[in-house]
């Protein structure tokens, strides 16, 4: 009897392909569960697909494969996981290994749910029963002989009893259901996917470390204690220039770890300093990246560096089969946004797979400064989860907010015992400030004449604001260059590049001059150094990372300031702004002590800590806003949304993604590939021509990159009335009626021209 159609498969093959896969596990991470737990996992592995020898099932199959169809009497559309608990030998179980009611219960219900189906099995209970007393106990001795294990003398629907209502994170065995029915998922999508479990389980990602620092000038301090702790969970302040992203991968050592930080761009650089063979070079034994990459354009950044590389070491199969072993969780290291691994506090549907799987590994939360209020309070819950079942966490970032710590205090994870806080700063001074009370708009002379003898940034908080500034400084006979989110993929990545190469954090680097004038989009992202920064105030935090991208890693002891910042006219603050009032308005309070005066890291971390204590915010908006969505956290409806709709409460975007109208017109003949290659892939699945089907695939990824490069993410609000379906079969994308300015050779220009700006980047 079958279970997969492509490729062909039988139930009892894919079975112990998951069984495979079980030993795997067992012999990789043997501490991972009790021997309980190992046996009601092996005894769900074994009975997860007995259900789709119901003959309804198998003759979807079999009319696949072309094959002549069984006899039925009945054609009930029951999931076949709700037919599976019924082949369970719950009496002979409880004879033999002493099952509980509660193991039952958990064992049951992982079957049960390992595909979650927006149908009630409550309400299938009549129909189930016609399904065993007309297809399933008529063809017994089949079934026997199909799934060759032990199964009860007679089927009944009485233990369905324990699965009606599914277990959810108010259960006492909630802990041990999240185990079993996670791990469960994990076994079965590899095994689907034909793929292992885990990957390069022996590798220790330390060893690659410490090789690569000892050639340069051995561990700093921070990566020393990071090493010496890896079996605790850690907090760790730590300024520009410590060897934070070094210190977290010796922390991860030889355990299964995932680095998260809050933007693509950051983990793209990360992911290739990591498998470059002239750096880390965390690689196989034939030269291929151990770590793999997950966030949504992921695949597609893959397939663009593949394309860039000359020494083509891997196929765009290769590529696609990397991509998949990361999603399926099977990478030793993964470099992820959070909202592809941290959504499970949300208890959607299917969410044990991932809690799962991080209550044995390593969770690297890296800049959590950079989080909205709400978003930290998942991050909070799901390191108090992660921490129940086992998994171990290291926060890592510049500046701290202190009520996170003592809201982690308040749930249970007391420091000293669950983990170790320190922070890590040096006596390098690198900034001078000057507090200018007036506009940014104000400095452009003064922008202007430094900008003819230094490397000159300029950041502002809105888009709007930093299109103003570009617009004013461009005609003064000085190279400026514009640099924010509104920009299609493919120029900005062309603007990214040449601004790494216009300011590099190398002391080697050129001496050329000019201006940038960017929003908020480089201070985690571009590893970039100027000689003098112009930024509007933002709060602390961010203002300190801003000034990490001026005098990065040199010390500076001018009379004049480096960096200037305004405090008059400042855009992008507001309730539903960039910025809180209550918070831009204490970082003002805050910072003009030191005006004209050096700022030493140790006094920005101090200054953040002290301005984010919980008794300084508990009446601003902010606070509340975090403790209204811990709140919600703490009792949320569970199973009732998907996972994508928990990818977007992540993101918190509610934007489209757009194609500016004389951009597609250049892309016609793509659009036109595009479909073409949909329709022969239709007609290569048709003839089930799976070697031409997978050539169309990636044909098609290839095009559609092209397309991608073209895309512009906005608002929503600012969509209305302004977008058009494309002239191409691709249904999230859109047609957007605005002017778009770029010079391509010049690599310069305002990006999309329009009347209002969205708020934020």
């Amino acid at each position: 009897m079958y279970a997969k159609s492509q490729p062909v498969e039988t139930i009892m093959e894919h079975t112990q392909a998951l069984l495979t896969n079980y030993d795997v596990l067992r012999e990789k991470y043997p501490d991972l569960l009790t021997d309980r737990q190992r046996l009601l996992l092996k005894i769900a592995v074994q009975y997860h697909d007995a259900g789709k020898v119901y003959s309804r099932f198998q003759n979807m199959i079999r009319k696949q494969l072309g094959l002549s169809l069984l006899p039925c009497s009945v054609d009930h559309d029951i999931p076949h996981n709700f037919l599976s608990p019924l082949f369970v030998p719950i009496k002979k179980l409880r004879k033999e290994v002493g099952l509980s009611v509660e193991e039952e219960r958990v064992l049951l219900q992982a079957i049960a749910y390992h595909h979650e189906r927006n149908k009630d099995i409550r309400q299938l209970k009549d129909a189930i029963l016609e399904v065993i007393n007309q297809d399933l106990h008529p063809n017994m001795k089949d079934i026997q002989s199909c799934l060759d294990m032990p199964l009860p003398e007679r089927l009944s629907t009485l233990q369905l009893a324990k699965v009606n209502k599914q277990i959810d994170y108010r259960d006492a065995n909630y802990l041990d259901y999240v185990l079993i029915k996670g791990l469960l998922l994990r076994l079965d999508h590899a095994a689907s996917a034909h793929e292992p479990i885990e990957l390069h389980s022996s590798y220790d990602v330390s060893e690659y470390v410490n090789s690569y620092l000892k050639e340069k000038e051995g561990l700093r301090p921070l990566q020393v204690f990071t090493q010496e702790n890896q079996d605790r969970n850690l907090v760790l302040i730590g300024q520009t220039g410590m060897g934070k992203t070094e210190a977290a991968l010796l922390w991860l050592g030889k355990g299964k770890g995932f680095f998260t930080l809050p933007l693509r761009v950051s983990l793209n650089a990360l992911y290739e300093r990591t498998k470059d063979v002239k750096k880390i070079a965390y690689v196989d034994a034939n030269q291929r990246p151990i770590a793999g990459l997950l966030h949504s354009n992921a695949l597609d950044f893959l397939f663009k560096n593949q394309e860039d590389s000359e020494e083509n070491e891997q196929s765009l199969h290769d590529l696609e089969q990397s991509y998949q072993q990361s999603r399926l969780l099977s990478r030793k290291l993964t470099f992820s946004t959070i909202d592809q691994i941290l959504t499970f506090p949300f208890y959607f549907k299917g969410h044990e797979k991932w809690l799962a799987t991080l209550s044995y590994s390593k969770l690297v939360i890296d800049e959590i400064q950079a989080y909205s209020p709400r978003i930290a309070a998942v991050l909070l819950k799901g390191i108090q989860r992660i921490h129940q079942l086992g998994g171990k966490f290291l926060i890592m970032t510049a500046t701290m907010p202190t009520f996170f710590l003592e809201k982690m205090n308040e749930m249970g994870l007391s420091l000293g015992g669950d983990y170790l806080y320190e922070t890590f700063t040096n006596d390098l001074i690198r900034h001078r400030i000057s507090v200018e009370e007036n506009s940014l708009l104000d400095a452009v002379e003064d922008i202007v004449d430094k900008g003819k003898r230094k490397k000159v940034l300029v950041i502002c908080n809105t888009v709007k604001q930093s299109i103003k500034m570009y617009e004013a400084l461009k005609d003064q006979g000085v190279s400026s260059h514009l640099l924010h989110s509104q920009f299609t993929l493919g120029d900005r990545a062309a603007l990214e590049k040449k601004i790494l190469t216009f300011a590099p954090n190398d002391c080697m680097r050129n001496q050329e001059s000019g201006i940038w004038i960017t929003t908020q989009v480089v201070e985690a992202s571009i590893d970039v150094d100027f000689d003098v920064l112009y930024t509007e105030l933002s709060v602390l935090d961010s203002l300190f990372q801003r000034m990490g991208r001026c005098y990065r890693s040199r010390s500076y002891s001018g009379l004049e300031a480096n960096v200037y910042v305004y405090t008059q006219n400042v855009s992008g603050i507001g309730a539903n702004a960039v910025y809180h009032p209550e918070l831009f308005q204490l970082s003002k309070e805050f910072l003009l002590p030191y005006h004209g005066q050096f700022l030493s890291e140790e006094e920005k971390v101090n200054l953040v800590a002290e301005m984010y204590k919980t008794e300084r915010l508990q009446q601003t908006a902010y606070y509340r806003e975090f403790e209204k969505a811990l709140k919600i956290l703490e009792h949320p409806p569970a199973n009732e949304i998907g996972r994508n709709e928990a990818h977007q409460i992540m993101r918190e975007v509610d934007r489209v993604q757009v194609i500016p109208r004389q951009k597609c017109d250049e892309l016609w003949p793509q659009f036109e590939k595009y479909d073409e290659l949909k329709r022969l892939e239709y007609q290569a699945r048709k003839q089930k021509d799976w070697d031409r089907l997978k050539k169309y695939k990636v044909e098609k990824r290839q095009i559609y990159f092209e397309i991608e490069q073209q895309v512009i993410s906005i608002p929503r609000y600012l969509a209305k009335n302004k977008v058009s379906p494309l002239p191409s079969n691709i249904r999230h994308l859109y047609m957007y009626d605005c002017q778009y300015d770029f010079d391509s050779s010049r690599v310069t220009g305002k990006g999309v021209v329009y009347d209002e700006y969205d708020p934020f980047l």
